[in-house]
């Protein structure tokens, strides 16, 4: 329990789950309640809700509230069980008639939390061109990030927050969101409204995310309607895309609750917003590290269809890279630039664009 809520020791997930489950193994009925928490949130381990019903099921036949608890959620949303209304609203009763609140407040609900059919019918609306894939994000995708030039991000967005539930294969809730992102000073801030929940927010931005300073806000769920649980903004895996007129971004938003100690479910968002002018510029080029070892990155924003071709060529003119890219729409390309084994020294990286040619000095070591 230590591992599991941080206390007196760093939180940690997997020390927690690997006592839990010796503890269980040896009888200890708390760890198989435990055991079966964690395996119904994907803490510590791979989620599973087949294996945590199964546990919550032994749990709740020993009369153990917070097993019947969980075991009457499995039962009313389809997880790791078939939907069961009745058996559902069993073993809810038997956990409240013993005292456990959340077990009352679910049963004042109208329905489970995977019951959202109108938020599940506007994400099979949502498709966004900065997606791996072009169509909808029914189920929970992990992003890889990729934000080729900080002065894109900067802007007002509108779009979707949406909410999975533990497996990330149900969609719990989608929310209306607005985005706003500021530069000064190479340093981002912004503000965060999705329906009536609002957050400010400090944030840098690395290769890797977007990571969020002093940025927290109180949000409701199905488990708190009444109330919100405070949630910190953690990062966030971005990736864009300029298509026409508009640029598309979508991400994955990693938030922690104190309130519950805990991670939030999984988080997606898909926002747009028209291209600033200055974005639209011919093209906009960079090229790092530089210097470079091994392996030269290019960032490639278009702001119209052009042909492309890359050349590395060493200071005696000669080609020791080529790559012909062809006919490219607007929008943000990124390449990876291997010239494989060549002398430490100054090299011309050459980028055709339609009728223009950019150079860009860059040294190997």
């Amino acid at each position: 329990m230590q591992f599991k809520n941080g206390s007196g020791v760093k939180l940690d997930y997997y020390k927690a789950y690997a006592a839990f489950s010796e503890a269980a193994a040896l009888g200890d009925p708390q760890s198989t309640y435990a055991l079966g928490y964690m395996l119904y949130k994907g803490f510590g381990c791979t989620q599973d809700y087949a294996k945590a019903a199964a546990l919550f099921g032994n749990g709740a036949k020993q009369n153990r509230d917070n097993s019947m608890y969980f075991y009457g959620l499995c039962f009313r949303n389809g997880y790791g069980l078939a939907l069961n209304k009745d058996s559902a609203k069993y073993w809810l009763a038997r956990a409240d008639s013993l005292g456990y609140e959340q077990a009352a407040l679910e049963l004042s609900s109208i329905a489970g939390e995977n019951s959202n059919d109108s938020a599940k019918a506007l994400v099979q609306q949502i498709k966004n061109a900065a997606m791996p894939t072009q169509g909808p994000p029914n189920q929970f995708t992990p992003i890889t990030h990729f934000v080729p030039m900080a002065n894109m991000l900067p802007g007002h967005y509108s779009g979707w927050v949406v909410q999975y539930d533990w497996s990330g294969q149900n969609v719990v809730d989608a929310r209306k969101l607005t985005l706003t992102i500021k530069d000064k000073e190479s340093k981002l801030s912004g503000t965060w409204i999705d329906d009536k929940d609002t957050a400010s927010f400090d944030a840098t931005l690395n290769s890797s995310a977007l990571e969020f300073k002093n940025a927290k806000y109180k949000r409701t769920d199905h488990y708190s309607f009444s109330h919100g649980v405070t949630y910190e903004f953690v990062n966030a895996s971005l990736n864009m895309a300029v298509t026409g007129d508009s640029l598309f971004l979508v991400g994955n938003v990693n938030m922690f609750s104190p309130d519950r100690n805990e991670p939030s479910k999984p988080i997606l968002v898909a926002l747009a917003r028209l291209v600033p002018r200055d974005l639209k510029s011919p093209t906009a080029i960079s090229a790092y590290p530089n210097p470079f070892s091994s392996m030269l990155t290019l960032d490639l924003q278009l702001g119209q269809s052009a042909y492309v071709a890359v050349e590395l060529i060493n200071v005696g003119g000669k080609i020791i890279y080529n790559n012909l890219a062809g006919e490219l729409q607007a929008g943000v390309y990124q390449m990876q630039i291997q010239p494989g084994n060549i002398a430490p020294g100054l090299y011309f990286l050459k980028v055709q664009h339609g009728n223009t040619s950019t150079v860009i000095k860059v040294i190997k070591e």
